[in-house]
């Protein structure tokens, strides 16, 4: 692969690879992306800001000096006008965008201007909750060949701009130093058993005040946020064809199938079949 020279600007539903299909309404731009190959994309830039799912494959960002590279259902946000490119893995790439027109666009900037104008990956669970149940109404609505419900489609991009972009309760130089590590050990063991007792504990604090804080920090309660880590792994474990609903469940914490089932429904907001078939057939 070599690197491409020039910067090109791409108009909204401009996208390098293969645009498989798209939905408008309210003002955004729903597409479904395909990189069927490997490939160093060229220096460009968006004319609008959107959001963008990795949802198969890999690629790389390179932002300047700076690299990130993302696997399968991370997420983020590139604002309008920032140049960088994109190298497209091995295996290619397939992503879920959402462009916004200029009213949602100024949404962010009126949420959080500083954070709107430079391109970063979100690690928020409850935008990425807002942004799976966004990309379940596209897909039955391309299933069903109908229009997007245009109410809902509003209230879900109002949470996951919220969720990403709103200032905490408590900001990062507010947050106590106990917390990083609990958070820590949540996203190394989200599998296995959780015990608010023995986090609080371990911490050095009263489960009580654990709790409150998290959720001032986290806007989610600590088993929200355990059920959305463990969704956002059985995604990426429904690719896996050999796996069968119930070993996911075993392997993502769930106590069985079941409760795997519900769980991933109310957080994707399709059912765990659905979405293998709609997302990895």
């Amino acid at each position: 692969m070599s690197r491409h020279q020039g910067t090109r600007c791409l108009a909204r539903g401009q996208f390098y690879g293969r645009v498989a299909t798209h939905r408008e309404v309210a003002g955004l731009r729903m597409t479904d992306l395909h990189h069927a190959h490997a490939a160093f994309l060229p220096q460009h830039t968006h004319e609008c800001p959107h959001f963008w799912l990795l949802l198969t494959g890999a690629y790389r960002e390179h932002l300047g000096s700076i690299e990130r590279p993302h696997r399968p259902f991370s997420f983020g946000y590139c604002p309008a006008g920032v140049e960088h490119q994109d190298e497209i893995g091995h295996v290619g790439a397939r992503l879920f965008a959402i462009e916004f027109d200029a009213h949602t666009a100024q949404m962010i900037a009126d949420v959080n201007r500083p954070m709107s104008t430079r391109a970063t990956e979100i690690h928020e669970t409850l935008a990425f909750s807002s942004l799976l149940q966004l990309h379940s109404e596209f897909l039955r609505a391309r299933a069903g060949g109908y229009a997007l419900d245009c109410l809902t489609a509003e209230t879900l991009m109002a949470e996951l701009i919220g969720y990403a972009f709103e200032p905490r309760a408590r900001p990062a130089n507010r947050q106590p130093r106990w917390l990083a590590p609990v958070i820590e050990y949540l996203d190394a063991h989200y599998v296995g058993l959780v015990r608010i007792s023995a986090l609080a504990a371990s911490a050095g604090v009263h489960p009580v005040h654990l709790a409150r804080v998290f959720r001032e920090v986290h806007r989610c309660s600590i088993a929200q946020y355990l059920t959305i880590l463990r969704v956002r792994r059985a995604c990426a474990l429904l690719g896996v064809g050999d796996l069968t609903l119930s070993q996911i469940a075993l392997h993502t914490g769930f106590s069985d199938q079941s409760h795997f089932t519900r769980a991933f429904t109310a957080t994707v907001g399709a059912s765990p079949g659905v979405f293998r078939r709609a997302v990895f057939s």
